[in-house]
Formats: C-alpha cells, structure tokens, sequence
C-alpha cells in the first residue's frame, strides 16, 4: 500500500470518527453530570449511613444510662430503708456514703444524658437533611438519565451503522499510522488529521513553509504540523477521501 493510500485510509477514517463525535456530542454534557450526580449521591448515602449508625449508637447509649440511673435510684431507695435498721454509726455512715456515691453518679449520668439528647437532636436534624439532599438528588439523576436514555434512543441505530462502517475502515489504516492518529486526536480532542489550507494547517492555521507544502503534495512522507502536532495531508488526498465516504445514506 502507497503512502497515498494509507493516508486517504486514514482520512476516510476521521470522516466516520468526526460524524460519531458530532452524534455523541448531541449527548452534551449529561454523562458527565450524570456521573457527578452519581457520586454525590453515593457519598450523601455513606454519610446518611454513618449518621444513622451513630444516632443508633446514641439511642443505645441513653438507654443505656437511663438503665443505670433507675439502678441507682432502686439501689439508694434500698439503702434508704436500710439506714433505719442499722445498729451502729459505722453501719449508718457506710450507708450514708452509698447513698452519696449514687447521687453524685446520678448527676454525672444525668449530665451525660442530656449531652447525648442534644446529640440525638443533632443527628436527626442531620439525618434529615441528608435525606432531603439525596432525595433531591435522586430526582435530578433520574431526570437526567431519561433526558440520555431519550437522546440514546434517537441515535443509537445510526452510531451502530457508524461504528460498523469504522470497522471496516479501520481495517484499511496502517496500525502505526493509527496509533499516531489516535494519539494526536486524543491530545486535542479533535481533528488530528487536516489538508492544507492556503499555505496554513487546516487545524490551527500556523503558516507552513511553501516547501513544505510541495513536499505534502507529493505525498512521500507524513509530514506534521509543527505548531500543534496534526498530520497534515494535500487536498487531492483530502478530496478523494470525502468523495469515497458516503455518510448521508446512514441514519
């Protein structure tokens, strides 16, 4: 295969990936919306989780401490009785000091208790919100996805048609040529092959040497852009191309 050949291969082929990101393009930037919009809820979802868990955790504690305090008020009723049977000073004081012991306990545990009620009215607060946040989200989510999955619905049977017509033509590229291809499309996220246009690259307009020019007319040699990197081509290789391509039939 000639360099002319392989050159109007590749050109023929950008034809068809030009056409599929002018249809993907149609898609906007809802995959990527959809995308952020899909992380945001599933970190919301792990923090709603994590508040949960820790209003759980809360809950159990109050309980907890509640269980203590009704022990402790049993136990100084029980000692209380207790105070009128006993028989000697000693007996009396070391109840007296039971008793004492529990109640300074019963401030501390009634402290803590309403430290974590203000914490279980924070958590639930949070929780709240949290669960506004993601509902708020999921609806924005949904409604973008269906917004895709119309878009999707419109253009699939003509990307199929496109991206079967790419398989075939790919084949025709010589895979180096592909790779330096691919790697100059993907730099630029648009055209890496482009005709010379009055003396300039057709892609960025940086005037090339009229030599230069001459050479890229004979087709012998790749020759590139130096200012953006594309692979430059002549318009006969150009027009050949676009004539041999026949997109409008596939829609």
């Amino acid at each position: 295969m000639t360099l002319r050949s392989k050159l109007i291969a590749l050109y023929r082929l950008q034809i068809v990936d030009s056409k599929l990101d002018e249809i993907a393009g149609r898609r906007g930037d809802l995959p990527t919306e959809i995308s952020s919009l899909s992380e945001e809820a599933e970190r919301i979802e792990e923090e709603l989780e994590r508040s949960k868990n820790s209003l759980k955790n809360v809950i159990e504690a109050i309980d907890s401490t509640d269980s203590d305090i009704s022990m402790l008020k049993e136990n100084i009723k029980k000692w209380k009785r207790q105070l009128t049977q006993v028989k000697s000073n000693r007996e009396y004081d070391a109840l007296q000091k039971q008793i004492d012991e529990a109640n300074e306990r019963i401030e501390e545990l009634t402290e803590k208790r309403g430290q974590l009620i203000k914490q279980q009215g924070e958590l639930e607060e949070t929780i709240k919100d949290y669960e506004k946040e993601l509902k708020k989200l999921r609806d924005e989510l949904e409604q973008k996805q269906s917004e895709l999955r119309e878009i999707d619905a419109e253009i699939k049977d003509e990307e199929e048609k496109l991206f079967k017509v790419r398989e075939r033509l790919v084949k025709d590229v010589d895979p180096m040529l592909l790779k330096r291809y691919q790697r100059v499309k993907d730099l630029l996220g648009t055209l890496a092959v482009v005709p010379i246009n009055q003396g300039a690259c057709g892609g960025c307009g940086a005037k090339v040497p009229a030599q230069r020019v001459v050479d890229i007319w004979q087709n012998n040699k790749i020759y590139t852009c130096e200012s953006c990197g594309r692979i430059l081509i002549s318009d006969d290789i150009y027009n050949e191309a676009i004539n041999s391509v026949k997109l409008s039939s596939i829609k």
